[in-house]
């Protein structure tokens, strides 16, 4: 058995999950904010030339800046809020993106 550490709880809370849609595949990954790591994300997306930026209108997101891009992974979504990041990738279009973003519910425990 190993000790706790902060980073091991860290990991614990982060999940990454795959789905199919027909053809296509897309994921989503939960992780909590750690430090300064969303603000240099942001940072360098702003100098990409497929990066725009929406208002999330509903969800846990609501009111929050999403970034969304293009790349050889496929359509990307990243969205933050003080607690948790949302990173979502695949194929999917911007407004699936979007409305995937929207239509996340934050777990009650």
């Amino acid at each position: 058995m190993t000790e706790a550490s902060p980073h091991n709880e860290v990991f614990l809370r982060e999940v990454f999950l795959r789905y199919r849609a027909g053809l296509g595949v897309f994921s989503i990954q939960v992780a909590p904010v750690l430090g300064s790591s969303p603000q240099r994300a942001v940072k360098a997306l702003e100098h990409w030339s497929t990066t725009r930026k929406t208002t999330l209108e509903a969800g846990p997101f609501a009111g929050k800046t999403a970034w969304t891009w293009f790349w050889f992974q496929g359509a990307s979504l990243f969205v933050f809020s003080d607690a948790y990041g949302v990173l979502i990738v695949g194929d999917l279009t911007r407004q699936e993106l979007i409305g995937l973003a929207q239509s996340l519910q934050p777990y009650q425990q």
